[in-house]
């Protein structure tokens, strides 16, 4: 009974991934067909005449960051510089786009003096953004994408700090805030994109904690973290996934009931396995599609080649020495005097803590802790794609730490204390009655 209960529960759940994916598919599809291409071109050069959009790939901010407009360009584009015989569902799983921002304007100039608009695709992830970008950019323009998009992420920030507030205590919301200041929010929000997709993050990380407090079942808590997991995946580019599993799996910790600490490892397991899951069927099903739509041989052959790549490639200004990339992030984290400042006290405090939250929570503290490196074990195997995008990537190690300073708080708060026991009633038993009276009485 308990084996068919348990493949019945698998069935679900993998029903449930799947039929994520066709719904996933098909809005990417519904946007490409109720977005006329023409509108996003009209906005593309606005932006770059009013110089909202620029040549610059990677531009440096006041705040000592540097902002993604490479990617955006490619996003904001999705769609654009098709062959004139790819259809909708070639397109939807294709992703033709402008490429980077250089490449977008020379192939919008080259089209306004009469030539053709081709582009290039991109066969390797989902480009889910594009069914909020492709409407928002065509309505309102970058500045109104971008300003929805900040609102978003803000938005999603709030609700998560609450959530955390909520199930896990003030100090342990404080702890997760101050370290996201290290994460430079300013030139986050530069763009659309970055704070689109953390918003999904961090929306999805809250409501998994939600249904962690309300004693939900494991399967349901599956379902909502393969749904959490899937979502990202969708909107994501590969980038933050390890920090945003530090957030989820530590978050479902604290906020499971109170119970001993091997049952709150067993929750955030379950949690944590379930939004890895469901990132990957995900990141998968873009390349199955892609390949269904074109030649799966050509899409195996891109994948295996990026893998290889992404993971220890070599090229201009790019080493293959290992923990490169790691060094780079952290290098990057900890340039701004404030983040050096935030950080080492940070640390600092929770080294002065540990003795009294180890005291409280007990050793199995240090369990519940072990997520907090997921990013740096990811970017010591994706050392190739940590070294290209270290100046955003470093992100992740803000998340990390602010899970380790929730978790720590939340301790602190006596979140993990076992449950105190009422002492029995003293007293006499009448056996004629069966009850306690009371003595003295």
């Amino acid at each position: 009974m308990a084996d068919r209960r348990r493949r019945r529960s698998v069935a679900r759940l993998a029903l449930l991934v799947v039929g994520f994916q066709v719904v996933a598919f098909a809005a990417v599809a519904v946007a490409e067909l109720v977005v006329p291409d023409r509108l996003i071109v009209d906005e593309l050069r606005d932006g770059f005449d009013e110089a909202t959009l620029t040549r610059s790939l990677v531009m440096s901010q006041r705040t000592g960051g540097l902002t993604d407009h490479y990617g955006e360009c490619v996003l904001l584009t999705i769609g654009l510089g098709a062959p004139p015989d790819m259809n909708l569902l070639e397109r939807a799983a294709l992703s033709p786009n402008l490429h980077h921002c250089v490449d977008t304007m020379d192939r919008l100039e080259f089209a306004a003096a009469g030539g053709e608009l081709r582009g290039t695709t991109k066969v390797r992830y989902w480009n889910g953004t594009s069914v909020i970008s492709r409407p928002v950019f065509a309505t309102v323009g970058i500045n109104g994408l971008r300003t929805l998009s900040t609102l978003a992420f803000v938005a999603a920030t709030v609700f998560l700090l609450a959530t955390i507030d909520r199930v896990g205590g003030r100090l342990a919301a404080v702890g997760f805030g101050v370290p996201l200041l290290t994460a430079d929010p300013v030139g986050l929000v530069e763009v659309f994109h970055h704070p689109l997709m953390l918003a999904a993050g961090f929306a999805g990380a809250a409501v998994i904690a939600r249904s962690v407090a309300s004693g939900a079942e494991r399967e349901r808590l599956a379902a909502v973290a393969l749904l959490a997991g899937a979502t990202y995946s969708f909107l994501d580019l590969m980038n933050y996934v390890a920090g945003l599993l530090a957030v989820v799996t530590v978050l479902a910790a604290v906020a499971a009931p109170a119970a001993s600490w091997r049952d709150r490892a067993s929750t955030s397991a379950v949690v944590g396995t379930a939004w890895a899951g469901g990132y990957l069927v995900t990141w998968i099903g873009a390349w199955v599609v892609a390949g269904l739509a074109s030649s799966p041989s050509a899409v195996l052959d891109e994948i295996r080649d990026q893998f290889a790549f992404r993971v220890n490639g070599e090229t201009e200004g790019i080493t293959t020495r290992s923990g490169a990339g790691l060094e780079a992030a952290v290098e990057h984290w900890l340039d701004p005097a404030l983040s050096r400042l935030v950080v080492v006290g940070t640390i600092v405090v929770l080294a002065a803590a540990s003795i009294r939250v180890l005291g409280r929570a007990g050793p199995g503290l240090l369990v519940l802790a072990l997520p907090v490196v997921a990013p740096v074990l990811f970017f010591l195997v994706t050392n190739n794609h940590t070294q290209i995008h270290f100046w955003f990537e470093y992100r992740s190690l803000a998340m990390a730490l602010g899970s380790l300073a929730m978790l720590w708080g939340a301790a602190w708060s006596g979140r993990f204390d076992p449950p105190a026991t009422t002492p029995p009633t003293q007293g006499v038993v009448d056996l004629t009655l069966g009850e306690i009276t009371p003595q003295g009485r």
